[in-house]
């Protein structure tokens, strides 16, 4: 099951930046149950396959934030 979650970013972001990096920043376990990423008018969507770290990503969306910025 694919999950999305939706993460208010400011909207100076770039999408292909946040791809690139994605892995290194969060770590390969995020990074292999990360099945899409796109940022649409400021905000970051994940595909997610695993509903636990749907969970933990949801909680972390301070940090996502700060790191990406």
């Amino acid at each position: 099951e694919v999950m999305v979650r939706e993460f208010k970013l400011s909207t100076g972001l770039n999408e292909s930046r946040i791809k690139e990096n994605w892995g290194t920043v969060m770590g390969t376990m995020i990074a292999k149950h990360t099945t899409g990423i796109s940022l649409r008018k400021g905000k970051l969507y994940l595909n997610i396959d695993s509903a636990a770290l749907k969970h933990e990503l949801n909680y972390s969306k301070e940090k996502i934030k700060e790191i990406f910025k």
